[in-house]
């Protein structure tokens, strides 16, 4: 991810009124979740995403 993919996630986040309260829709915790998976990868931000089910 770069700047602004963070950016625009905390802005579309924000649009949801009824999310406010959780921790996640809070914009510095998405930067700072998002600079810490960074930091696991070796880049500046990054998203984690886990795989439920693989179909072979």
């Amino acid at each position: 991810l770069d700047r602004t993919h963070v950016e625009r996630k905390v802005a579309a986040l924000a649009k949801y009124a009824s999310q406010q309260h959780r921790n996640y829709a809070d914009a510095e915790y998405i930067w700072n979740l998002a600079r810490t998976n960074g930091i696991n990868v070796g880049r500046e931000y990054a998203e984690v995403f886990q795989v439920y089910r693989v179909v072979v």
